[in-house]
């Protein structure tokens, strides 16, 4: 049970939490100045390649099983 739980629950979680992160920062910074929209920017860019980067290494978790 714990391992059905953590393929097809928290697997896909953990590896879509930098894409809300960065989304999350894009949609705060947007009212700031330059800079600080840039680093905001910059986080969001991090954020999404450490989500790809964990969907890289977990290739057995399918979309939408």
């Amino acid at each position: 049970m714990k391992a059905i739980l953590l393929r097809h629950v928290l697997t896909p979680l953990v590896t879509r939490i930098g894409t809300a992160l960065a989304a999350y920062l894009l949609a705060k910074g947007m009212d700031g100045d330059l800079t600080d929209q840039l680093i905001n920017g910059l986080t969001a860019v991090v954020l999404v390649a450490v989500d790809l980067c964990t969907r890289w290494l977990t290739p057995d978790v399918k979309e939408g099983a």
